[in-house]
């Protein structure tokens, strides 16, 4: 199968988009630009529709305008102008911003000293026990044992991200490489530790094809379904499957 314009993604950015509004609202100005920038980064390198596109753009620059008129990014950073529809000069703008940010807590680390020594130690705990999980994680998942692995994860949402990044990455690059039982695995792997997201789903049942392998494939996509009905891109897979058994 070809590699098509994804419509789900118009949607994700919309959905970021809200985030930032709401970070904006409790005045996490730099929570706020930092997905702001993320969003950013994914519309300017996204092939889009021109309908999605003008629709993402009109969106992005209402939401400018309302975070340069807000109280909180005012205190922080002053009265900004931004022009609609430049969407490369906002991005530039914004990783500005968060150089500023950046600079600023580095000076204020400097300054402090002595806790400057507690939070890089505080840090180097935190890391440590990432690495730690990640590695177990990873052990109980080569052994197919993806029930313990996910109760030794527990709630650690950044574990659980760096593992579904690094699992659904391998999927896709196996997949490329045509080493769909490699594919197959990798996407198990994700699922296992987080499977509540339809696109990793729907990326299995997509190795399963390449498999020759139509009812795991039709199962696969039924899960993506469930979590999602309104995905686009599962219900055209899902068709795609169910015409092939006619």
């Amino acid at each position: 199968m070809s590699e098509v314009i994804n419509r789900d993604v118009p949607a994700a950015i919309l959905k970021k988009l809200n985030d930032c509004q709401a970070h904006l609202q409790k005045g996490n100005v730099y929570a706020c630009i930092l997905r702001l920038k993320d969003l950013l980064e994914r519309l300017i390198s996204t092939p889009m529709i021109p309908a999605d596109k003008r629709d993402v753009t009109d969106a992005v620059n209402a939401f400018q305008k309302r975070m340069s008129e807000s109280k909180a990014f005012l205190d922080i950073y002053g009265p900004v102008t931004f022009r609609d529809g430049e969407i490369d000069t906002l991005y530039d703008f914004v990783k500005q911003l968060i150089t500023i940010k950046e600079e600023e807590i580095l000076a204020v680390v400097k300054e402090e000293g002595q806790k400057n020594d507690a939070l890089a130690a505080e840090a180097a705990t935190r890391a440590e026990e990432r690495e730690r999980l990640l590695a177990e994680a990873r052990r109980l998942l080569d052994a197919g044992q993806f029930d313990e692995a996910r109760a030794s994860i527990g709630d650690n949402d950044e574990v659980i991200t760096l593992l579904v990044k690094e699992y659904n990455g391998a999927g896709i690059a196996c997949r490329r490489r045509k080493e769909y039982d490699a594919a197959v695995a990798a996407f198990k792997k994700a699922i296992a530790v987080y499977g509540k997201d339809e696109g990793l789903h729907y990326n299995l049942a997509r190795a399963y094809i390449e498999q020759d392998n139509w009812p795991l494939a039709r199962d696969a996509i039924g899960e993506a379904l469930k979590l999602n009905p309104d995905f686009q891109e599962g219900r055209k897979l899902f068709r795609f499957i169910e015409e092939r058994k006619k």
